[in-house]
Order: C-alpha cells, then structure tokens, then sequence
C-alpha cells in the first residue's frame, strides 16, 4: 500500500510539474513536455494527457482519450522515479538529490528536470 501511494505522490508531481512548465515556458507551448512523454514512453510508462485550455481559459492536464473513474490516465515506471528512500521530515535530501541531478549534465532524469521551473521565471 505505501509503494503504491508513493507512486501515486509521485505521478501527482509529475502531472502538476508538466502542466506548470508547459505554462511558464520560454520554449515552444510543448516542447518540454513532448521530451518528457517520450521519456516516460521509453521508460515502459504510459501517457495519454495533453496540455490544453477549458472553456475558462485555465491550462491544465486533460486526458487524449475518454475516461471514466478509475481508468489510468498516465503510469510511471521506476526508472522514472527519483527515490530519496524515507524522507523523515526534512526536505534536505530531495533537495540535495535533486540539485546534484541538476548539475549533472547527463542525468538520467533530464527530460524531468528540464520540465522544472527555472530560477528566474
């Protein structure tokens, strides 16, 4: 059970992470976040949302295809995940572990970090 709450922490952010990129981007509307589906697609997991607008105008996540309550609208695969094991209350080993995958140039998990917002926007 907390495997899979943890996985599902973890495709939360994604999603959340996707959609405000995509809204914040300097780059062309999608072109951070098309990387990123490839990448997770590569990885063994599944995507089927897009960025786009409702009828009020707000960008979000919305689904390729039509969904009913408990259908998966994207999986994560573990090679997608970055674990920083139990996280104890403290948000110094994410940060750290994310920082280090940011200064590494062939991370492994570029295509997500480059979703990220950058420090001036």
């Amino acid at each position: 059970l907390k495997v899979r709450m943890r996985a599902t922490l973890y495709l939360a952010v994604l999603a959340c992470s996707i959609a405000l990129a995509c809204s914040i981007s300097t780059k062309p509307k999608n072109y951070e976040y098309e990387e990123l589906e490839k990448w997770v697609i590569a990885n063994g997991g599944m995507v089927n949302t897009v960025i786009g607008k409702n009828s009020k105008g707000y960008r979000g996540l919305f689904t390729k295809v039509a969904a009913k309550a408990g259908d998966k609208v994207a999986t994560i695969s573990g090679a997608c995940m970055l674990n920083t094991g139990s996280i104890t209350g403290t948000f110094l080993t994410p940060t750290l572990t994310v920082l280090r995958e940011l200064l590494h140039p062939d991370s492994r998990l570029k295509p997500y970090l480059n979703v990220l917002p950058k420090r001036d926007e």
